[in-house]
């Protein structure tokens, strides 16, 4: 048995109705590089745009090869996505994968027919919509720093313009502002007695006793 010596390489799928005869914009579009033209298979409702590839240069194990180099890959990439493009311009299309390949145009036909509701039905919901291609950047580098919260200096005492919370929590034992009061003790006059009635009240004597 005789290997072919092309095969069919598949980039994009759209309507029959819509590329019903060759469109010029693939004559001039290179392809993949291979000197064949860009062209069409029709099936039904449904056409491919394909062109012929040496079977040399793109059977399973030639391709896994040239597909493994980075350079070539993005060739054989960027070659790929310039006729979907194209097509896509022309009418709504269904982008294959990269390295989508056939034996020859009759086993595109064969596929087409096999999937001609899930096309059919993609190109009805990309019909008259436009694809975007949205990038999202990121700042590199450490997160900044978060900015200082300035601290609240409550106003001394309970009083009008003052804060009471912070004033009972300074004042509660075992706090700074407790331990370090000084503490005094007040009792009457040494040698004091009780006076009658009606005698004055000794003035009382206090005295610092300790400081914390």
């Amino acid at each position: 048995m005789t290997e072919a010596a092309t095969l069919t390489y598949a980039f994009a799928v759209c309507r029959g109705g819509d590329l019903t005869a060759p469109a010029e914009p693939f004559a001039e579009l290179p392809g993949l590089g291979t000197g064949a033209p860009v062209r069409t298979v029709a099936a039904g409702p449904l056409t491919a745009v394909v062109q012929d590839v040496p079977a040399a240069g793109y059977d399973e194990e030639a391709l896994r090869r040239r597909l493994s180099v980075g350079a070539e890959l993005e060739r054989c990439a960027r070659a790929h996505h310039a006729v979907i493009t194209a097509a896509s311009a022309l009418a709504p299309a269904v982008p294959l994968p990269l390295a989508t390949v056939y034996l020859d145009d009759g086993r595109v036909r064969e596929a087409l027919g096999d999937r001609e509701t899930s096309f059919l039905t993609a190109l009805g919901r990309i019909a008259g919509r436009a694809e975007w291609g949205v990038k999202v950047y990121a700042p590199t580098g450490p997160p900044p720093a978060p900015a200082a919260v300035p601290a609240v200096v409550p106003a001394e005492g309970p009083g009008p313009g003052g804060n009471g919370r912070a004033y009972l929590t300074a004042s509660a034992p075992g706090s700074a502002a407790a331990n370090s009061a000084t503490l005094w003790r007040c009792g009457p006059p040494s040698g004091w007695t009780p006076p009658s009635e009606g005698s004055p009240w000794p003035r009382a004597d206090c005295v610092r006793t300790a400081s914390r």
